[in-house]
């Protein structure tokens, strides 16, 4: 028989509340990381993608080369830092784009499991 704790059912074979919202943020975590993986093989485009790539890779060389530096210093610092750790070439752009991605899946996960309601 399960007893009832605020609201949170409690028996011998559920996990507690805490464990199952961190194993759901983990899991949705990984199998969006994993998903966007597949798409890193894709290449550049020449819209947004390709923008950002230039204005990663010119951070501190010439960042006067692009329009909107003022605008975007700080996602080309972070995307600038994120490139050169991985190797700066077009795949490490790619890998930390799916890890930002994966990362932003898994903030939301969380918060939504603090703000949402749990059923019981």
């Amino acid at each position: 028989m399960a007893s009832f704790r605020g609201r949170v059912a409690v028996d011998a074979g559920m996990r507690h509340s805490s464990d199952v919202s961190t194993l759901t943020v983990v899991s949705a975590t990984l199998i969006v990381f994993a998903y966007r993986m597949l798409y890193v093989w894709q290449g550049l485009d020449l819209t947004d993608t390709g923008f950002l790539v230039a204005g990663y890779r010119h951070f501190l060389t010439d960042p006067g080369s692009n329009t909107y530096f003022l605008a975007n210093w700080l996602t080309f610092l972070f995307g600038y830092l994120a490139g050169e750790a991985l190797g700066g070439t077009l795949l490490a752009y790619r890998i930390a784009w799916a890890g930002v991605v994966a990362a932003t899946a898994g903030f939301a996960t969380a918060t939504a499991l603090r703000v949402l309601p749990h059923p019981i």
